[in-house]
């Protein structure tokens, strides 16, 4: 039975119809061109023919390869337009050229011919420019940049898709812009330049609002959400994706992507497999080349092995039948990971080598750092371990070359450190089997933090002095609406109010992702700091009486290190290995629900999580009664105050506690010179008068340190305003308001004034001078816990803008309670009773702890000091 496709129907239709309106001859000559074997033969053709001959031969070839080429009829268009060629100089038609080189570069492209259909592109770049026609030559090069771009070579693709992009942008017309821009900011990805993707895509999205082509809007979005994903901002990269007008492939395997990041496991399957059905047409092969190999990665992370092998060939073959080069670097590493778990050495070096050849031949830094990581644990099978070492080290070195197109916003950083954190957990391991416990703290501890450390270094950079009044306009109407939704919320909680204020804080979000993207003299210069050095490790633990603890979360399990000081000045470094995983986690939420409900039973959660986080340490820690604790992950949710040995002691009863996002930090914080200026006051005080006894608790703290020397901000004097007035002059700060934890924006997380409030944004903007910040309010040591990464909130903030040390409360407080332990620990502080802040606020726990029916540490476990507490 014959071919009767609807491609070959619409040729054959094309065909009858010029045959029909065509004399005899032209038709013969047209036919006899077509088929010909190649330019030789039609040359000789040619012979002979009169131009109007020539011309209307061309006519009708081009007919042909139009149909050929609506019906999707590659090979027959080809031939036609390989024809033109020939035929079009003869005929006098040689500015068609660039045309018809680039519908060639379009139909090799689609036959997954990319080599032909870059060698035509380049043709066609040469055409253009040779008859200066700057549409053509921004056609063709749009077509060499994007097949450079699919098949990995980013560097190459770069100066073609600046130059396309001035070309369209000279035309005025959104459509070529906003295309050039998209490819441009594949590119910039590919090329580990996020910050510059971002702003490309940014402004891609602006001019798809312009766009005579409905689906850009949504192409332009669904790109913009990715590249939010890039940047390891995947909530905002979820809702998105979520708003766009319908789905795809691409939109389903993006969204699977950013549920992944965001630990919905069984809703990314869905997704991914959804993707998949909707990647069925050939033309679909490269987003059913990427989910594919997507899908069978979160099937490894599930120990689904047979299933992730399948996906991860089936991947593998379609990105090397059509030279996808980022695809095939991600699925090789992958398939050598497998082989590594699995001791087949042999395989897992030889997909790595491979993995590692495609990603430095594309220049392409992810694929790189996942590849090297791959080849480390081949390594590692192999028992190679100075060479795994060697690969663990170049892999996080890589990963930490990425950090310099980062946007310069903590949120921004934070997403950066999430996705190369398990870079991080394989060199350390590494570095413990091998038994090079210092290498590994360093290591560790160089992981931990960073975003912080970046701050510390240079602070969140300002825009005033860059700004147009444009975007100073647009800045004060974000954070009007801002304000405004969360007085609302204040002032009338409820569903409807609180969905107001979730989408201010979006707007706002996106409004401060725009402005990275259009400055790029907002990024901070992030140099790697420094590793802790033995010195500095013998400066924090000066002792034998203080140990330093540092926890590291691993993917299967937590490492503790412990280390001790001694009379030589050399510090000793011991690694435990602890259980980590869901039964902990159970055990953290458990152990602080029955701090809040006061339950009496509470003792045996902190019995077993001394056991699980503190025991196997017990003779490491012996004769150390100052800890200067390191938490990790969700370690930063346990009150380790409260956690109780095996005599019945609570830990704060024998130990004073310092808390640090990490070591560096922590000698970051001592080293750090003070902000210019000494400081007016010795205290600032602010008391929100809704707040029970707050003004009591007010006066007495401003007493303490002598009425002239205190600056006391009380009643309708408790406002916002008056603070910024006062906090950069001030060597302490006391504040006693209410608080709200903001998870999912954790920098608009704020402390109530009189009538409005300071965010956690607000805080990072300013200068601190203060020794010490104290936030006597519910839970402002909770925020959003990043993996390496401490939490970010309203403490994070105050460490950020200049403090040396802040004490925070990890639950909802007993307002009476909490006023006499503030009042009792500035007592210490003001009174010099204390030996330092650390041991000030323990005994002041204590004294809590002593009064009447305030056994429970839910009155006096709640604060916690971080930073310096000298």
């Amino acid at each position: 039975m014959r071919d009767r496709t609807p491609s070959k129907v619409l040729l054959m239709a094309s065909l009858a119809a010029w045959a029909a309106l065509c004399p005899c001859a032209e038709r013969d000559l047209a036919s006899s061109l077509l088929a010909a074997k190649n330019e030789q033969e039609r040359l000789g053709l040619l012979r002979g023919h009169a131009p109007p001959e020539l011309a209307s031969a061309l006519d009708a070839v081009e007919r042909t390869a139009v149909a050929g080429f609506e019906a999707k009829d590659f090979a027959a268009a080809l031939n036609a337009y390989e024809t033109l060629l020939v035929l079009a100089p003869e005929a006098g038609a040689s500015a068609k050229l660039p045309f018809y080189f680039r519908r060639i570069g379009i139909c090799h492209s689609l036959l997954a011919q990319n080599d032909a259909a870059l060698a035509a592109y380049r043709a066609g770049l040469a055409a253009a420019e040779k008859s200066g026609d700057d549409q053509m030559l921004a056609e063709n090069l749009h077509g060499a940049a994007n097949i450079l771009q699919r098949i990995g070579r980013y560097r190459e693709a770069l100066p073609l898709c600046q130059r396309e992009c001035a070309l369209t942008e000279k035309s005025g017309r959104p459509e070529p812009q906003l295309r050039a821009l998209t490819t441009y900011g594949q590119v910039l990805t590919g090329l580990g330049r996020l910050r510059e993707s971002l702003a490309s895509h940014e402004r891609a999205f602006e001019l798809s609002r312009r766009s005579s082509q409905p689906e850009d809007y949504s192409l332009c979005l669904g790109n913009l959400a990715i590249a939010y994903g890039g940047l390891g901002d995947w909530e905002t990269t979820l809702r998105l994706l979520r708003s766009l007008p319908s789905t795809n492939a691409n939109s389903l395997n993006a969204m699977a992507i950013s549920q992944v990041r965001l630990h919905r496991d069984a809703d990314a399957r869905i997704s991914y497999r959804a993707a998949i059905a909707a990647s069925a047409d050939p033309a679909q092969w490269r987003v059913r080349a990427g989910t594919l190999v997507n899908l069978a990665i979160l099937e490894h992370r599930q120990n689904q092995l047979a299933e992730a092998r399948t996906h991860l060939e089936q991947g593998l073959a379609v990105a090397r039948a059509h030279q996808d080069r980022r695809v095939a670097t991600i699925a090789l590493a992958e398939l050598s990971q497998i082989a590594a778990g699995e001791k087949q050495p042999a395989e897992a070096m030889q997909r790595a080598e491979e993995a590692l050849q495609l990603g430095r031949d594309s220049e392409n830094p992810s694929g790189i750092v996942n590849a090297l990581v791959a080849q480390a644990r081949a390594f590692e099978v192999a028992s190679l371990d100075g060479d795994a070492g060697r690969t663990f080290t170049e892999a996080v070195s890589v990963a930490e070359g990425m950090r310099a197109d980062t946007p310069a916003s903590a949120a921004g950083l934070q997403g950066e450190l999430d996705e190369w954190m398990p870079t991080y957990q394989y060199a350390v391991a590494h570095r413990i089997r091998t038994g090079n416990a210092l290498a590994a703290l360093q290591l560790a501890d160089r992981a931990k933090a960073r975003v912080l450390l970046d701050m510390l270094d240079g602070g969140e950079p300002g825009f005033d002095a860059l700004a147009d009044p444009r975007e100073r306009s647009e800045e004060q109407h974000v954070r009007d609406e801002v304000s405004q939704a969360r007085r609302v919320a204040i002032a009338t909680p409820g569903p409807a109010s609180k969905v107001a204020l979730e989408a201010a804080l979006r707007n706002e979000e996106d409004f401060n992702v725009r402005l990275y993207g259009r400055h790029p003299e907002l990024v901070l210069q992030r140099a790697a700091p420094p590793e802790i050095r033995p010195g500095d490790l013998a400066a924090l633990a000066p002792n034998s009486r203080t140990a330093l603890l540092s926890y590291f979360m691993l993917q299967d399990s937590i490492v503790l290190f412990v280390v001790r000081g001694d009379r030589t000045g050399i510090p000793a470094v011991q690694v435990f290995s602890l259980a980590g995983g869901a039964r902990l986690d159970a055990l953290i939420r458990s152990f602080r629900a029955q701090i809040a409900a006061r339950d009496l039973d509470y003792r045996v959660s902190a019995r077993a999580l001394f056991d699980a986080l503190l025991a196997p340490a017990a003779g490491a820690l012996r004769g150390a009664d100052r800890w200067i604790l390191s938490p990790d992950g969700a370690l930063w949710d346990v009150p380790f105050q409260a956690l109780m040995d095996a005599r019945g002691k609570h830990v704060l009863e024998t130990r004073s506690l310092e808390l640090a996002p990490s070591l560096s930090v922590l000698r970051q914080l001592r080293e750090r010179p003070a902000a210019p200026g000494t400081p007016r006051v010795a205290l600032l005080v602010v008391a929100n008068p809704s707040v029970p006894e707050a003004e009591r608790e007010a006066g007495a703290i401003a007493a303490l340190y002598g009425r002239s020397r205190a600056t006391l901000l009380t009643g309708d004097r408790a406002t916002a305003g008056l603070f910024r007035a006062n906090a950069g002059g001030a060597d302490v700060i006391h504040v006693t308001s209410h608080a709200e934890t903001e998870t999912n924006h954790p920098l608009e997380s704020f402390l109530l004034f009189a009538p409005d409030a300071i965010t956690a944004r607000d805080l990072l903007g300013m200068r601190l001078r203060a020794r010490l910040v104290v936030l006597s309010a519910c839970e402002t040591a909770r925020g959003k816990i990043g993996q390496g990464d401490g939490v970010m909130g309203l403490g994070w903030a105050v460490l950020a803008a200049g403090a040396r040390a802040s004490v925070l409360s990890q639950w909802k407080v007993d307002s009476s309670a909490t006023g006499s332990l503030m009042i009792d620990f500035h007592r210490r502080l003001a009174g010099g009773k204390a030996a330092d802040k650390a041991e000030g606020l323990r005994q002041a726990a204590l004294d809590t702890m002593r009064s009447p029916g305030r056994l429970h540490p839910f009155y006096w476990a709640a604060f916690i000091l971080v930073g310096d507490a000298r």
